[in-house]
C-alpha cells in the first residue's frame, strides 16, 4: 500500500502536467513575459501538442493494463504527454531564465509519476522525454538563439515597460501610498528617485516638490517623460550627475538586492554625497520578517520563487542580500542610521528611512 504522503505528493506533481494547466501557464505568462517571449512559448506548447498527437494516433500504442492504474487517464500510451510537455515548458522557462537544474527536477519528478501511476510503461515516459528535449533543442537552435543574439543589445524593459505598471501596481500600491505619506511628513523641497523606472512613484508625489528622478533603462524613461516627469534622466544610480548636498529625500524602491554588493557599496556611496546632511534616504526592500508565522513565510516563500525565476545572477544577488541580514542590518552596516521603519506583507517587504 502506497504511504498517504507520498501517494498526495505524486498527485501534486503530475497535476502540473495535466493539459488544461497548459492554457493556465500561457495566460498567467502574458503580463510577465515580453511579447516575443510569449509568443516563443506559446509557439513551443502548441508544436509539441500537436506532435505528441501525431504519435499517439499514429502509433496507437496501448497503456499498461488498467489494473495497474492508480488513477483514472484515457488515450494512446506512447509517448507520455506528460513527459513530453514537461520537458518543454520547463524546459523553455528554465533556458530562458538559467534555472536548468530546477527545471530537470521539475521534468523528471513529472515524468516518473506517471509511472508511479502505472499509466505509462517507462519507456513511454522516456519515448516522451526524448521527443521532448528533441523539440525544446530545436527551438533553442533555430529559436531562441537568434533572437538572444538580437536581443542583447536591447533595453531589458523595453518590451515591458508599457505593461509595467499595471502589472506591479496593484501590488506595491500600498507601499507606494505609504511612501508618499511620508514624504509629507518631511516637507521636502527636492528628491530623487534613485532607478525611477517609469515614475509611478513620483508621480504620486506632490508637483510642488522639486521631483527627480534617474533610470538606466530608455523604455522606462520615456514612460516617465510621457506623464510629464522631465525631471527625470538617463543614468547608473553609482554614477550620477548631481551636486553634493542637493537632495532633501532620496528613493529606493526595490533597486538594491538585485545587485552585486560591489555596486550597492558604490551605489550608497553616491547617495551620501548627494543627500543633504539632515537628509533622510527611504528604502522599500526585502528583508527577514521580525516574527515567524504561517502569513509571513508563505509571502517569504513567494517572493523567493519570483526572485529564482528573475535569473540566475538576480536570484544569486537576492541569496546573498538575504544571507546578510536584509535591508535594514546591510544599511545599518553601511554606516546608515535607522530613523523610521514600517512592515508589509507580514515583514517580508520593509520601508525604511535612514539618515547620514
Amino acid at each position: 500500500m502506497d504511504h498517504p504522503f507520498i501517494f498526495i505528493f505524486m498527485k501534486g506533481v503530475t497535476f502540473f502536467g495535466n493539459v488544461p494547466l497548459y492554457f493556465i501557464y500561457i495566460a498567467v505568462s502574458f503580463p510577465f513575459l515580453k511579447r516575443k517571449d510569449w509568443f516563443s512559448f506559446v509557439g513551443i506548447i502548441v508544436l509539441s501538442g500537436f506532435i505528441n498527437e501525431l504519435f499517439k494516433h499514429g502509433l496507437a500504442l496501448p497503456r499498461p493494463p488498467i489494473d495497474n492504474h492508480k488513477i483514472s487517464v484515457v488515450g494512446y500510451g506512447f509517448p507520455s504527454g506528460h513527459a513530453q510537455m514537461a520537458v518543454v515548458v520547463w524546459g523553455w522557462l528554465g533556458y530562458r531564465y538559467k534555472q536548468l537544474a530546477t527545471a530537470l527536477v521539475v521534468i523528471f519528478l513529472i515524468g516518473f509519476s506517471r509511472i508511479y501511476f502505472g499509466v505509462h510503461y517507462p519507456s513511454q515516459v522516456f519515448g516522451g522525454w526524448f521527443i521532448g528535449f528533441a523539440i525544446l533543442g530545436l527551438w533553442i537552435w533555430k529559436i531562441e538563439s537568434k533572437r538572444s543574439k538580437a536581443s542583447r543589445v536591447e533595453d531589458d524593459y523595453a518590451k515591458v515597460a508599457k505593461r509595467y505598471d499595471n502589472t506591479i501596481e496593484p501590488l506595491v500600491h500600498h507601499i507606494r501610498e505609504a511612501v508618499v505619506e511620508r514624504i509629507k511628513i518631511k516637507n521636502p523641497i527636492v528628491i530623487l528617485d534613485m532607478c525611477c523606472g517609469t515614475g509611478k512613484q513620483l508621480s504620486m508625489i506632490s508637483p510642488d516638490i522639486d521631483r527627480r528622478g534617474i533610470d538606466n533603462s530608455p523604455a522606462m524613461l520615456k514612460k516617465a517623460l510621457s506623464i510629464g516627469l522631465t525631471g527625470c534622466i538617463l543614468g547608473e544610480a553609482n554614477d550620477t550627475p548631481f551636486d553634493d548636498d542637493t537632495f532633501d529625500i532620496v528613493l529606493s524602491q526595490f533597486a538594491l538586492h538585485e545587485k552585486d554588493f560591489g555596486m550597492i557599496e558604490s551605489e550608497l556611496g553616491e547617495v551620501k554625497r548627494i543627500l543633504k546632511k539632515d537628509g533622510r534616504f527611504m528604502v522599500v526592500d526585502f528583508t527577514h520578517p521580525p516574527k515567524v508565522s504561517l502569513k509571513s513565510f508563505i509571502y517569504k516563500l513567494g517572493i523567493k520563487q519570483i526572485e529564482r525565476f528573475a535569473g540566475k545572477k538576480h536570484f544569486a544577488h537576492y541569496k546573498i542580500w538575504m544571507q546578510k541580514g536584509g535591508l535594514i542590518p546591510i544599511l545599518e552596516k553601511a554606516g546608515w542610521r535607522l530613523d523610521h521603519s514600517k512592515d508589509f506583507f507580514y515583514g517580508a517587504i520593509q520601508l525604511s528611512e535612514f539618515k547620514i
